[in-house]
């Protein structure tokens, strides 16, 4: 019986013995090369996150480290010919982000630049095609986003001559003010100067036969004024106006009215409304 026991007991013994060896054996050969041999097969894939996730539970395993480094290579180079695909379709707002994640690798800072002037282009391609259409007010807003990018600045100017003159030929009261606005921005630009004292004449006209259908008390000049109105009135146009700008007092029956350049207020009741402008 003694002898069956140990027996018994060294046959259990072995076989322990084997199943830990053999168990040793999976986690260390078997398992390990298995889970190499499913990263490679995915870098074979071009899976190559899936790959890295792999080999990153493999430690020092072979040569798992320079495999890691040879898919965070691959990566890069395909999401680079994805930015670069992006960038060749003209979808630049996409292939900026794409580039701006490669953390400046090869020469994605210049292809970020060559992107933004690619958007740039597109701006000033709108702006020219609203000048071709005559919507120059569309044209300015848009030339303004572009600053001095090629030829921006000068096709600016162009498109606020070719509104002030747009504006001078409508010849309404706010259209002449529009102009002589624009001409006086524009300076020495082509011939503004000269227009703009044509703008200002024809201006000027068009007040002089408004105020000929006025009714005129007296006239507000650099706040010096000599009329029949009562006094308390004139002590509330004086404060009411500014110095810089050229008045007449005109009444229609009992109302008094302020006229300047630009428009027509009548002190009603002790207060100042603004009849138009």
């Amino acid at each position: 019986l003694s002898i069956v026991c140990v027996t018994l007991i060294a046959a259990i013994a072995i076989a322990l013995f084997v199943k830990g060896r053999i168990e040793h054996y999976q986690e260390t050969v078997v398992i390990p090369r298995n889970t190499y041999e499913s990263a490679v097969e995915l870098m074979e894939k071009r899976d190559f996150e899936e790959a890295i996730e792999l080999f990153l539970t493999l430690g020092d395993y072979e040569d798992c480290k320079a495999l890691i480094d040879e898919c965070e290579l691959e990566i890069l180079n395909d999401n680079y010919d994805y930015a670069v695909l992006l960038m060749n379709n003209g979808q630049y707002e996409e292939s900026i982000s794409a580039f701006s994640k490669l953390a400046g690798s090869k020469d994605s800072s210049e292809l970020i630049a060559k992107c933004q002037n690619g958007i740039k282009d597109g701006i000033l391609a709108e702006a020219m095609s609203y000048m071709e259409e005559g919507r120059y007010p569309a044209a300015i807003s848009t030339l303004e986003k572009l600053g001095e990018y090629k030829d921006s600045a000068e096709q600016l100017l162009a498109a606020k001559y070719a509104l002030a003159n747009e504006e001078m030929e409508d010849g309404s009261r706010d259209s002449y003010e529009e102009a002589i606005a624009l001409f006086k921005e524009l300076g020495n630009y082509k011939d503004s100067t000269e227009l703009l004292e044509t703008a200002t004449s024809l201006h000027l006209q068009q007040f002089e036969e408004y105020k000929a259908t006025c009714t005129t008390i007296g006239y507000v000049d650099d706040l010096s004024y000599t009329g029949s109105i009562d006094v308390k009135v004139y002590a509330q146009v004086k404060s009411h106006i500014r110095n810089d700008e050229y008045y007449i007092l005109t009444e229609y029956g009992e109302t008094i009215n302020i006229i300047n350049w630009s428009s027509r207020e009548e002190l009603i009741e002790g207060e100042w409304i603004t009849i138009y402008g």
